[in-house]
């Protein structure tokens, strides 16, 4: 089974970690499930994302997705678009 956890207000709030969601992410984790961790904050790079985990007791390691990765699977190969969003996009 997958978890998808949404980062704002879930697993933190601003600065800080959710009380108990490091622990229960690495519960999960240890039993085997798949943890993602999905935001719609295109704002932060992936890498910034998995730091800030990291730095709060979550591996997130290639369990990122945000809302540029969604977007970007809606466009056909080849196709141009036009992108106006944060540094989370690049």
């Amino acid at each position: 089974m997958a978890w998808a956890l949404d980062l704002d207000g879930v697993v933190w709030r601003g600065a800080d970690g959710v009380p108990g969601s490091a622990e229960a992410v690495r519960l999960l984790q240890e039993s085997g499930e798949r943890v993602l961790f999905v935001t719609n904050n295109s704002g932060r790079r992936v890498v910034d994302t998995v730091q800030k985990l990291a730095g709060l007791g979550m591996d997130a390691m290639g369990g990122v997705v945000t809302s540029g990765m969604a977007a970007a699977r809606l466009v056909a190969p080849g196709e141009r678009v036009l992108g106006m969003c944060g540094p989370g996009c690049r």
